[in-house]
């Protein structure tokens, strides 16, 4: 089994350390397996809860919709990328508005990242590690 997260770490940690005002540009500039890997780890959260705090999950479901959408195996990883922009476009204009505003729903899936990665990191070494008897 391929895990787009697990190949593609360095960019994920690139992007949890990226300032705000980069995080577009990151995402306009991924490629295929890029927009899986974020695709990857957003249904790992998504799907694992447990490993967030109640505030993260509370902020997490203002976006529930477009998570789903991006998790879904049927959408092509076009619309994903497409989905992705248009969220953090959104955030900036809203932001303009209001610069007291918080809550961005992407960001807290990648904090989210953080506490999912050693369960990630278990999982490849159980997995395709310890095969040496």
């Amino acid at each position: 089994m391929k895990s787009y997260a697990w190949e593609k770490r360095d960019f994920l940690k690139k992007f949890h350390r990226c300032g705000k005002s980069q995080e577009l540009h990151l995402i306009e500039s991924c490629d295929k397996d890029e927009v899986l890997a974020i695709s990857e780890v957003i249904d790992n959260v998504v799907n694992n809860p447990e490993s967030l705090t109640t505030r993260q999950r509370q902020r997490l479901k203002k976006h529930k919709k477009l998570y789903l959408k991006v998790i879904d195996k049927k959408t092509d990883w076009k619309v994903k990328k497409k989905l992705l922009i248009a969220e953090l476009k959104k955030h900036k204009r809203r932001q303009k508005k209001n610069p007291q505003q918080k809550g961005r729903g992407l960001p807290a899936i990648i904090a989210g990242l953080s506490a999912g990665l050693p369960l990630l990191w278990d999982f490849a070494k159980n997995t395709f590690g310890s095969s040496s008897k």
